[in-house]
């Protein structure tokens, strides 16, 4: 099964990263679309290095940005074809190629 996680990298945008391409080997990517879910400064700040759409979930202290895609108070209220709108295309990402983790 395909995992990225902190133990495999040092910062969320590796592990965002490593996930698409995990996700996407073998296939076209000219199709897929992405947007991240994150509750807190770091899920906003990967999202904005890496341009991807944000929906900020408010569930502490946290104030997000202005030009976050979304802000909720909890995704009960998300609709899937809300986050399809907000999603961007990934083929712009500059990937690293993908690592078997053997899970």
């Amino acid at each position: 099964m395909p995992l990225a996680t902190g133990t495999e990298h040092d910062d969320r945008a590796a592990i965002v990263l490593d996930a698409i391409g995990q996700a996407t080997r073998g296939r076209a990517r000219d199709d897929w679309r992405m947007v991240i879910l994150g509750d807190g400064k770091w899920d906003e700040l990967t999202a904005r290095r890496l341009r991807i759409p944000l929906v900020g979930v408010q569930t502490g202290e946290h104030r997000f940005a202005e030009d976050t895609a979304l802000v909720v108070g909890d995704l009960t209220s998300v609709r899937v074809d809300t986050l399809v709108e907000l999603s961007a295309r990934i083929e712009g990402l500059a990937l690293p190629a993908s690592k078997s983790h053997g899970r």
